[in-house]
C-alpha cells in the first residue's frame, strides 16, 4: 500500500488511517502513531520546500513479525556528519526548531516494541523506518 501527499495541492492532507489488509495486525495506540507519522511527514515535507516527493509505504519488514511504516522524501538528505545526531535530544539544523520531534517520534515507536531508523533514499533524499511487531498482546496507550 502507499499514501502520497502533494504538498502544493490545496488542502492536502496526510493520512489518518493507513490499512493493513493483508498485512497483520498492530496493536497501537493510534493517536500516538499517527502523531509519529504526521511528524515524520511534516520533516519531510519541510526538508523539501521547492517540491518534491513524499511517500508513505506500509510493508512486512525483513526483520519477521514486525510491520515497517516507511517515510521517504526526495530532499537533500541528512548529512553524514549529522546522522548520529538526529534522534539526540534538542538537536536541530531548524531555525525555530525545537530539536524534540525525531526523540520523541523514536521514543513512542520504541514504547510499542519497535524502532525507527534513518538512511540514505537511493536517488537522494531521505528514508525514516518505524518498524513495529505485528502481533503484540499488550496495547500501548498514551496519556
Amino acid at each position: 500500500m502507499q499514501v502520497r501527499a502533494n504538498p502544493r495541492a490545496p488542502d492536502s492532507g496526510l493520512a489518518r488511517a493507513l490499512s493493513t489488509a493483508g498485512i497483520g495486525t498492530c496493536e497501537i495506540d493510534r493517536a500516538l502513531f499517527t502523531s509519529v507519522l504526521e511528524s515524520l511527514a511534516n520533516n519531510a515535507l519541510e526538508a523539501m520546500p521547492r517540491g518534491g516527493s513524499l511517500q508513505i509505504d506500509v510493508e512486512l519488514s525483513d526483520r519477521p513479525g514486525f510491520l515497517s511504516y516507511r517515510v521517504s522524501d526526495t530532499g537533500p538528505g541528512i548529512p553524514p556528519e549529522l546522522r548520529d545526531q538526529i534522534f539526540d535530544p534538542f538537536f536541530t539544523t531548524k531555525g525555530g526548531g525545537t530539536g524534540l520531534g525525531l526523540p520523541i517520534a523514536r521514543a513512542v515507536v520504541r514504547q510499542h516494541g519497535g524502532d525507527l531508523l534513518a538512511s540514505d533514499r537511493p536517488g537522494g533524499g531521505t528514508v525514516l523506518v518505524a518498524t513495529v511487531p505485528i502481533s503484540q498482546t499488550e496495547r500501548i496507550s498514551g496519556p
